[in-house]
């Protein structure tokens, strides 16, 4: 006879009960499996114990749904097919299906390449079209010949599939999955399969379009940017490389950090490296000893520049701002002291200038004849805000 169990909400639920492994709760009833073979076959990977934001009850990490639209929020597998909503939670955020499986590979022959994005130290970035899943995505494809640097390029391209695997977030670049294949010549390719960002990186909207981004968009990319580092922290890890060439914007104008390519766990026992764009780097970067700090350091250029829409100098190692950002001065100079215990860490960023949109939004809510401004009148608005608050 088969066991019953009380669910959080009362309901019977048989334990041979079939269950549906899928990303999201809106995709197709897939790949079926009983509850009992579901867990026989993946008992080994079973290692820690959390516990569910939705019955509060502990729960085995290998499964679990987490949501796309929430910070940290995870439901277990029978409050997410109950769809359990609590807190910030609603029943229409999407939900992702995690594990400790690795990610999936990708049929390089699925995809169709089209032009390309753009290039790096370790790789050069396509717009493709996936037809099985009607979607355009970028694709980094990595070439690595049997040389010196071979294992360089390959450590490279695989530290970022596991960065991305450990992440999801709103404001981190979406990974889809990778592939990998041996060339007639000899030569490996990788591949990894992202979410298509259509506006590019924030350098390209700043300096090669002709669109002029208003204030308070700029604020909304801050946030994001400022969200997503969090992100990255919270996993006590250290991204290394925060500047406009490695933040994507959406069609949307949502900003997401990319190029996890040289992101580090905070406790690996492998010694720090000097990897990272020298102009963006802080003093105790060229020590090898840093830590999230550096990430707060480079954020902070980052802002300065996304304001002024001006890089800083660089030279012999010291920065310098060339032009003062009109708004968030006060946190930018703290975000680049050259002290890396006196600057902010990434959850009080967040909340400052999370604090500051909301005072916006309030004020243009009282503004009546806000939408009819122009946009130079608009950014005053945002200006003489941030000159009475000082967030």
């Amino acid at each position: 006879m088969m066991s019953r169990h009380n669910t959080p909400h009362g309901r019977k639920h048989k334990s041979n009960s079939r269950i549906h492994h899928r990303k999201n709760l809106n995709e197709p009833h897939l790949d079926l499996v009983s509850q009992k073979s579901f867990h026989r076959s993946h008992q080994s990977r079973h290692r820690n114990i959390t516990v569910c934001d939705g019955c509060h009850r502990p729960y085995i990490d290998s499964f679990y749904y987490q949501c796309e639209e929430c910070q940290d929020y995870e439901l277990c597998y029978f409050c997410a097919h109950q769809n359990v909503t609590t807190g910030f939670h609603t029943i229409d955020h999407r939900m992702l299906l995690l594990s400790n499986k690795t990610m999936p590979i990708i049929d390089i022959h699925e995809l169709e390449f089209g032009k390309e994005l753009g290039h790096g130290a370790f790789g050069i970035a396509y717009k493709a079209y996936w037809p099985s899943r009607k979607l355009t995505v970028a694709c980094k494809v990595i070439t690595v010949p049997v040389d010196i640097f071979t294992h360089t390029r390959e450590k490279s391209f695989f530290k970022e599939v596991a960065a991305y695997s450990q992440l999801v977030d709103p404001n981190i670049l979406k990974i889809y999955g990778y592939s990998q294949r041996l060339l007639e010549n000899g030569t490996r390719e990788y591949v990894l399969v992202m979410e298509f960002m259509d506006k590019g990186s924030l350098n390209s909207l700043l300096y090669k379009t002709k669109e002029k981004l208003s204030l308070r968009k700029k604020l909304s990319l801050a946030c994001d940017v400022a969200s997503g580092m969090k992100k990255i922290h919270d996993y006590r890890m250290i991204h290394r490389d925060i500047r406009p060439d490695n933040i994507l914007v959406k069609e949307n104008y949502t900003a997401k950090i990319g190029d996890m390519g040289i992101a580090r766990a905070m406790d690996s026992n492998q010694p720090l490296t000097v990897i990272g764009c020298i102009p963006y780097m802080p003093l105790e970067f060229y020590t090898g000893t840093y830590d999230q700090k550096l990430d707060i350091f480079t954020f902070g250029l980052t802002l300065n520049e996304l304001f002024t829409e001006i890089s800083h100098n660089n030279k012999n190692r010291r920065i310098s701002i060339t032009k003062q950002s009109p708004v968030f001065r006060h946190l930018i100079a703290e975000c680049i002291n050259d002290d890396p215990k006196r600057r902010p860490i990434a959850n009080n960023i967040v909340i400052r200038l999370q604090r500051f949109r909301n005072a916006l939004n309030k004020l243009i809510k009282r503004t009546k004849e806000y939408p009819a401004l122009s946009e130079e009148r608009k950014n005053q608005i945002l200006i003489d805000l941030y000159k009475k608050t000082h967030w």
